[in-house]
């Protein structure tokens, strides 16, 4: 008897497509995990460019603070929605249509006010004849603008300590 003999000389080429369409496959799905990790880049970064313009914005307002600690009950005077802090310059951000920003939340009375003034926490024991360490509580209000228009709101509440003789 005669050994049968199988065809053959079809299955390499099958194979070799196979695992082309196999590489193929795995290359685009690459491709498009590369352009999705770079979307949420661009949102992380884009968002912390509005942290950082608010953050800027309670530094600015604590330095107006120090300057007139004693300026309470009151309100100080805030950049507006309407005319807000620029920050970097337009090079910076000349693939934009502006700069980050900053201002006082719309969405408060006051972005930057004296709640009252306090004795100041661990001061119960004073000696004879002196005064009572005094802290002023400031409630901030602030929120940040990316270029593209991310936005990042910041409350705080900050303490200035009052000296003696301003009191």
């Amino acid at each position: 008897m005669k050994p049968v003999r199988r065809r053959e000389q079809g299955i390499i080429l099958f194979v070799a497509v196979l695992l082309l369409a196999i590489m193929g496959a795995l290359a685009i799905a690459s491709l498009d995990t590369a352009s999705r990790d770079r979307q949420a880049a661009g949102y992380y970064n884009r968002s912390n460019a509005a942290l950082f313009a608010a953050d800027a914005g309670v530094a600015e307002a604590i330095s107006l603070i120090k300057a007139d600690p004693y300026n309470c009950p009151s309100v100080i005077p805030f950049a507006t929605q309407g005319a807000p802090v620029l920050l970097g310059d337009t090079t910076t951000y000349a693939e934009y249509t502006g700069q980050p920003a900053y201002y006082g939340d719309p969405a408060a009375v006051n972005a930057v006010e004296c709640i009252r003034i306090r004795a100041k926490a661990g001061s119960g024991m004073s000696r004879a004849g002196s005064l009572k360490p005094k802290v002023a509580e400031w409630r901030i209000f602030v929120v940040g603008e990316s270029p593209d228009g991310s936005r990042a709101r910041i409350e705080v509440l900050h303490e200035e300590e009052l000296l003696a003789s301003g009191s």
